[in-house]
Formats: structure tokens, sequence, C-alpha cells
């Protein structure tokens, strides 16, 4: 009596899916390595497993429809021998990715971010080029990863380790790919503007500081200068300005006739060139050290 190996007591649709996971994870793993002097190799690394999940994903969530939509021949769909791993042939990564987004009703910049993924994975697995950076390879495999999790209701944690779960809902939560959308859109107003002025550079410089110079003016400095400042804007690097509002003032006994005082702040950004305003939440994520914004990354891809 023979025994079985892991992948035969399984449906085909879970073994390609713990596949995914396993190739998406390393991806991550890759990005948090720190080995400069393997960076080129690192993105070839990299690039290779993240074309391997958008495949293996693909075919997975393709496959626990209906095993067909994943075969060259739909009648290869029935298994010759014991287990469907022994099916002939399954169809090309493009098509099925294309198939995926269709399937769970995704726009064009899903598959075409798709389609960039498998093609970086082409050029390292074939030529050992990366023709994208590490950063830019990993971020583009998260991007996709969360329109299709969305989708589809796939859950990081049911696929990926526990390290690259937790990068993926930190990176590409709602609320950050809404603040990368936003502060594009105030890119793409900031472009229009100073195209619109485009006579001369001279005009649009004299325009935007008009705008910065009356916007640091109207500042009240109620509370004070050390929470009512320029700061330059995230969206187009104009000088915008940050200030506060309080909310409450605590009071906390210290001990007889001694209390400590806390106030409680909100602050709020704006620029005046791009028009970006973000509101107190949306600050604490911006001004961030380790905030990272896709939005210029996947100014292509994400509009």
């Amino acid at each position: 009596m023979t025994s079985q190996t892991w992948w035969e007591s399984l449906p085909l649709h879970e073994t390609l899916l713990i596949c995914a996971g396993q190739h998406a994870s390393a991806a991550y793993e890759i990005l948090h390595e720190n080995e400069p002097r393997a960076a080129s190799f690192a993105a070839v690394r990299a690039g290779i497993h993240a074309g391997a999940a958008v495949e293996l994903l693909s075919k997975s969530l393709l496959a626990k429809e209906h095993l067909a939509l994943i075969m060259e021949k739909p009648s290869d769909a029935v298994p010759p021998k014991n287990h469907p791993l022994e099916l002939s042939k399954t169809a090309d990564a493009s098509p099925l990715q294309r198939l995926l987004c269709s399937h769970l009703n995704l726009d064009k910049k899903v598959e075409d971010l798709g389609a960039q993924i498998l093609s970086n994975r082409n050029y390292a697995a074939h030529a050992g080029l990366a023709t994208q950076e590490l950063t830019e390879v990993v971020d583009r495999l998260g991007l996709w990863i969360h329109f299709v999790q969305d989708a589809s209701g796939l859950l990081a944690t049911n696929w990926l380790s526990d390290y690259a779960a937790r990068t993926q809902e930190r990176r590409f939560n709602a609320f950050a790919l809404a603040l990368h959308e936003k502060l594009l859109g105030a890119k793409i107003v900031f472009e229009r503007r100073r195209h619109s002025r485009q006579k001369g550079s001279k005009d649009f410089e004299q325009w935007a500081e008009q705008l910065e110079h009356k916007l640091a003016e109207s500042a009240g400095h109620e509370i004070g200068p050390d929470v009512d400042y320029d700061e330059t804007c995230p969206a187009c690097a104009r000088t915008g300005r940050m200030w506060g509002v309080i909310d409450d003032v605590e009071y906390e006994y210290e001990g007889p006739g001694e209390y400590s005082q806390n106030v409680v702040l909100s602050t709020y950004f704006r620029c005046p060139v791009c028009t970006l305003e973000l509101d107190d939440t949306e600050t604490a994520a911006v001004f961030n050290p380790g905030w990272v914004d896709f939005s210029a990354r996947f100014e292509r891809a994400a509009t």
C-alpha cells in the first residue's frame, strides 16, 4: 500500500492556493532581506515569485469554480489518472489572469497590473533581468493581491504566511489605498494647473508662491506656532499648511493643589496649489516616517 503525497489528499484549487501563498510570501520576505550587494538578483528572485503567485492564485480561484476553466483544452478537465495534477496541460498564465479579472468583475487596471507582473516574471525567469526595482515588484504584487482578495473574499491569513499577511494588510488596507487615490488626484490637479499656466515657468512659480503666501498669512496661530506651520505637500511638493484644532482639554489630579493638563488636538493639512486637504487621520498617516506613497508608482496601473 502506497502512502499519498500531501497534494494528493487535497482538492487541486487548495494545492494551488498553498503554492501561490508560498511564492507571494517569499516575495515579501525577499523585500526585507536587506542585502544591498544582491539588490539586482533579489529583484529577479522576487519577480519570479511574484509572477508565480499571480499565475497560481489565478488558477486556484478559477479551478475552485470549475477545473475546465484553467485547462488549455476543457476536455482535459476529466483526469485520466488518479489526481488532477496529472492533467495534460493548463492554459497560459496571461489569459488565465485576464479570465480571473473578468470572472471577479475587476476593471482593466487590475488586469494590466497582473500582466505587468507576469511580463516581469518572464524577463526574470528567462533572461535573468529585472525590469522593475525590488520594492516596485513587491508593491505591485501587493496591490494586485488587494484587488483580487477584495473581490473574491479570500483572506490574507488563509493563504499567506503570518509575516506576509501582516505586511499585506498594513500596506494595502482600504484606508491606505483610498489615501493613495486622494494623493494621486491632487497630483493630477497640480499638473493641470501647471499646464494651464505654462506660458512661462516664472508665471506659474509666481502664481504658486502667491497662493502659498496668502495661506500662510491667513494662519490664525490661535494655539501657537508649534501647531500652525508650513509643511511640504506630499502630493505636489509645494508649501502647504499644517494646523491644529483643540478637541478637548483633560485635567488630572496630581496631588494637593496640583493638576496636570493634557490638550487633545486634531491636526489638518491644506495645500493651496494642488488643493489637497487631509484630515486628522490622513495627516497622521501621510506624515508618519513609515508611510509609503504608492500613488506615483501606480499612476499608470491604478488609474
